[in-house]
C-alpha cells in the first residue's frame, strides 16, 4: 500500500482493481485486523474477537492504522460472523468514523 495516500484511497483502490487478498492492519495501540476481498468486494473483517462492520468503529477507537498491506491472493478461512454483505456500507462506516474523529480533534 502506498502510504502517501490515506487508507481508504487504498482501500477504494484495491476494491475497484477487482483485487482478491487479505489486507493485514497493525494499528497505533497494536492491534491486529484482517479485512478479505474476493474480486474486489470485502467478504469478511476481523479485529481480535470483533468481527464484521462493528471492526470499522474500532479501528479508530484503536488509535487509527498504523501499518497496512495488501497480500494478493491470500485468504483466511473466518468464522461466519467476520463475513459482511456489502462493502460499500463497510467503506461508509470507515469514512463516517473518520469524519467524526476529525471533527473532535478540531
Amino acid at each position: 500500500m502506498n502510504y502517501d495516500d490515506s487508507f481508504e484511497t487504498n482501500l477504494f483502490n484495491i476494491v475497484n482493481e477487482k483485487k482478491t487478498g487479505t489486507i493485514l492492519i497493525a494499528t497505533k495501540n497494536n492491534k491486529s485486523c484482517q479485512i478479505t476481498l474476493e474480486f474486489g468486494e470485502i467478504v469478511a473483517v476481523t479485529m481480535g474477537r470483533i468481527k464484521g462492520y462493528d471492526v470499522a468503529p474500532m479501528l479508530l477507537k484503536s488509535g487509527g492504522i498504523k501499518r497496512a498491506s495488501f497480500n494478493v491472493n491470500m485468504v483466511f478461512p473466518h468464522t461466519k460472523d467476520a463475513f459482511i454483505s456489502s462493502s460499500e456500507k463497510f467503506i461508509d462506516l470507515l469514512k463516517n468514523e473518520s469524519e467524526i474523529a476529525q471533527a473532535v480533534a478540531a
